[in-house]
């Protein structure tokens, strides 16, 4: 098993969609609180890439897929508190991921190689999403 580490991270829970709308995160004031990301583990495994998302808050998004090679997640209120905005994977199934901040929302856009099949797992502190050919 290789794997690209950034941060420490943990596993668990699948279930896939085409677009998800988990709820909103909740306010502050008038001041949104959502997820904040503290790390990204890349992991290659014999049936395809495991990603691991980990943060603080809530783990409240949106996928979208934007082209049949792109997931998009996006976390209403989020923010990263890593020091990159890109990591680069290179592999067969995930090229790259990238990391930003708009209006807002904390946006991770996965950048695919080919068509896959994508399973989201939650957990408490992360997140991991599952992509197979």
């Amino acid at each position: 098993m290789q794997a690209i580490r950034y941060t420490l991270a943990t596993i668990a829970h699948f279930g896939q969609s085409p677009r998800v709308d988990v709820a909103r995160p909740s306010a502050i004031g008038n001041r949104k609180v959502g997820l904040v990301l503290t790390g990204v583990v890349v992991q290659r495994k014999r049936e395809g890439i495991l990603v691991i998302i980990s943060g603080h808050g809530p783990f409240k998004y949106i996928a979208t897929s934007w082209d049949p090679f792109r997931l998009i997640l996006d976390f209403p209120g989020g923010r990263s508190s890593l020091s990159f905005h890109e990591l680069q994977v290179n592999g067969v199934i995930l090229k790259r991921i990238r990391i930003g901040e708009h209006e807002d929302t904390l946006r991770l856009v996965f950048d695919l190689a080919q068509r896959v099949r994508y399973a989201v797992k939650e957990g408490i502190n992360f997140m991991a999403v599952q992509f197979k050919p």
